[in-house]
């Protein structure tokens, strides 16, 4: 469905959050190659993934999934990774712990063979700290544009990575809430972050990560044929006043 709609690229979900709609990863990754689709990238779990500022047997085991659902990207023939460097509960003391557990991981994605792309949260700094305290060419950004606009301070972090990123997550919002709107429905200034990354560097998939919203346990206000159509117009959109991108229909 998502290839007839006209993208040429799509994402798979490594983690649990989603796994009651998404599936198994593995067979998503063997649907998308049938259907002739690339896939940009692998979301790796993020529940609990301020557990690497911590030193406790729960926060090993937690790292030691992360690595595994790395290499079994690389098993898959993913060329990226994407890692939320941490969720909630954070404290600047425990970065020396963060940055350890964030070295083995790059270390685990190199051996594997693939790109570790650290998102953009809540806090911009951590994830431009990181990227260059680990210093490697396998290590570099997953630029999330609707976080950018919860939190400021985007230009300066395209800006610190520039020839570092390798994934982006595109949808918007109004400003307040992390909605996973399409391009459009809220408030990001398209033209202005296109050309950032651009200026970034950034020549790969235009990767939608949004989502119609909808009520809990409530049948979707629209078929997914339009709301797909609907995505791939406002993706075509958002990209058009730049030249950066691998596709417009990605």
């Amino acid at each position: 469905m998502i290839r007839e709609a006209g993208f040429d690229s799509t994402s798979i979900w490594f983690g649990p959050e989603f796994s009651q709609f998404d599936g198994d990863y593995r067979k998503n990754a063997e649907i998308a190659a049938m259907a002739g689709l690339q896939v940009d990238s692998a979301h790796l779990p993020y529940y609990g993934s301020s557990l690497l500022w911590q030193r406790s047997r729960e926060a090993g085991d937690f790292a030691a999934n992360i690595a595994s659902a790395i290499r079994n990207a690389g098993d898959l023939g993913i060329s990226c990774v994407v890692l939320h460097p941490h969720d909630v509960g954070i404290h600047p003391s425990s970065y020396g712990t963060a940055l350890a557990a964030h070295l083995r991981l790059a270390e685990a994605a190199c051996a594997a063979g693939v790109k570790l792309a650290i998102e953009n949260l809540d806090k911009p700094g951590v994830t431009a700290r990181l990227i260059n305290d680990i210093n490697s060419e396998d290590v570099g950004l997953c630029f999330d544009t609707g976080h950018s606009n919860l939190t400021g301070e985007w230009e300066i972090l395209l800006a610190q990575n520039k020839g570092r990123m390798f994934s982006l997550h595109a949808h918007d919002n109004d400003g307040n809430e992390d909605a996973h709107l399409l391009p459009f429905e809220g408030t990001v200034d398209w033209a202005a972050t296109t050309s950032a990354i651009e200026a970034a560097g950034y020549s790969g998939h235009f990767m939608l990560e949004s989502m119609k919203p909808y009520p809990d346990n409530s049948p979707m206000p629209e078929s997914a044929q339009i709301y797909l159509a609907r995505a791939l117009e406002s993706a075509k959109r958002a990209v058009q006043p730049s030249a950066a991108f691998l596709t417009e229909d990605s």
